[in-house]
């Protein structure tokens, strides 16, 4: 993949399917669309190319939310764009100079001069230009003047997306890290450079690297203890002020990287996150804080060995990039189950499919169950579709109603 920050320097792209977005996470959701995007370009002997902005257009046009947080910085960003297979990503400079242009500015000296698009894959709710007046019906006028098409994001991929990432974050802040990674597809991560620290817990035996966050939007996990993997090792990532040792200090990262020895001040880490173990705590005393470090890197290896069994991910990679056991799909494939009354096979069975099915749709169709089946699934697996039939329609009738409602290239039922 070719990544460009430099407007100036964009190579001649000869069929170039293009889709703008910010791609937050770069999620499940997120992939449909990139997916989409590689199908029109390997049609068409054309390149893949995702425009995205640095920075994101919320922190320049309103730069007083404190509220607004980052799934992936731009980097991070960039490296999950890679790992699904995008042929050029391009950083546009955001500025307040650039949301000024005037619709008709961005599609003709900035969409079309830079780019000259075969295909602008788009949503419906796309906004651009001055005042936010341009969308897709705009650019639709210049279809045959300019010689593209504009293709259509469905209005159900765009909610489900929003759904995605609006649930994420609030799964992180939940501390629900193992929904967060189902809905992600991938392990949440950040980068960070080890900075110099106190050298506390290296005299109690547990030596740590405190992480320094640079960009300042970057969502920052609630205080507390949590499983997590630097490289192929396992690792006790801890966020908090250190109320044992100071009672008014101010919020850390640390993290205590397992069967691990050397000096790593200056590197950058990537800290992949992968259960949450417990919130932070004041201890009595330093002997009663090294026994509960000791607690907790039993719990951290235990909880780490149970998601590789589970098949959620695996522990032997190079981690230095966001790649893990999960294979992007080249098709837009959905898994459809068809329930009536299995609650407890829902709960017995899914948590399998889910695990060994990352990147594909899983769409429950519920034939009328009497039982609390729906409520069960809205509860502990929001990121699962549902379709409710209403009433019990019987097998083939059941999931010929519901595959009307789906459309997918490859469909799989049991």
């Amino acid at each position: 993949m070719r990544v460009f920050t430099d407007l100036s320097q964009l190579p001649k792209f000869q069929n170039a399917v293009v889709t703008i977005g910010s791609f937050d996470g770069v999620h499940v959701g997120h992939r449909r669309i990139l997916e989409q995007v590689q199908a029109l370009a390997q049609k068409n002997k054309g390149e893949s190319v995702v425009i995205t902005f640095d920075p994101h257009p919320r922190a320049v046009l309103r730069p007083e939310d404190s509220t607004f947080k980052l799934l992936s910085t731009t980097d991070e960003k960039i490296a999950l764009l890679a790992e699904a297979g995008i042929d050029y990503v391009v950083v546009v400079p955001f500025s307040l100079e650039f949301s000024q242009q005037t619709p008709l500015q961005y599609v003709e000296d900035f969409l079309f001069k830079k780019f000259a698009p075969r295909f602008i894959v788009i949503g419906y709710d796309h906004r651009f230009g001055a005042g936010r007046e341009g969308d897709f019906a705009f650019l639709k006028k210049f279809e045959k003047a300019l010689g593209f098409e504009v293709v259509e994001i469905p209005a159900q991929v765009l909610d489900e997306i929003s759904i995605s990432s609006s649930k994420i974050r609030k799964a992180l802040e939940n501390t629900d890290i193992l929904l967060a990674n189902r809905l992600l597809g991938h392990p949440y991560a950040f980068i960070g450079k080890v900075v110099q620290g106190q050298k506390i817990g290296r005299n109690i035996g547990f030596p740590t690297a405190n992480i320094e966050i640079a960009d300042p939007h970057k969502l920052v996990l609630p205080e507390g203890i949590y499983a997590a993997k630097v490289g192929p090792n396992k690792a006790a990532l801890y966020i908090g002020t250190r109320p044992t040792l100071s009672p008014n200090g101010k919020r850390v990262i640390e993290v205590n990287i397992l069967d691990f020895e050397g000096e790593l001040y200056g590197q950058n880490l990537r800290v992949e996150v992968l259960d949450f173990i417990r919130p932070d705590k004041k201890l009595e005393s330093l002997d009663a804080l090294k026994k509960q470090i000791e607690e907790d890197t039993a719990e951290i290896k235990k909880r780490l060995d149970q998601i590789v069994d589970a098949g959620h991910w695996t522990l032997d990679q190079d981690l230095s990039s966001p790649k893990s056991n999960v294979q992007n799909p080249t098709s837009n494939v959905a898994v459809v189950i068809l329930s009536y009354n299995t609650r407890r096979h829902l709960e017995q069975f899914l948590p399998s499919v889910v695990s060994n099915s990352v990147g594909a749709r899983i769409i429950v169709a519920d034939n009328g169950s009497p039982d609390d089946s729906l409520e069960f699934l809205r509860e502990h697996y929001p990121e699962v579709e549902l379709i409710d039939l209403q009433q019990n329609w019987g097998f083939a009738e059941g999931y010929n109603r519901a595959l009307q409602q789906v459309q997918a290239d490859i469909y799989a039922s049991s």
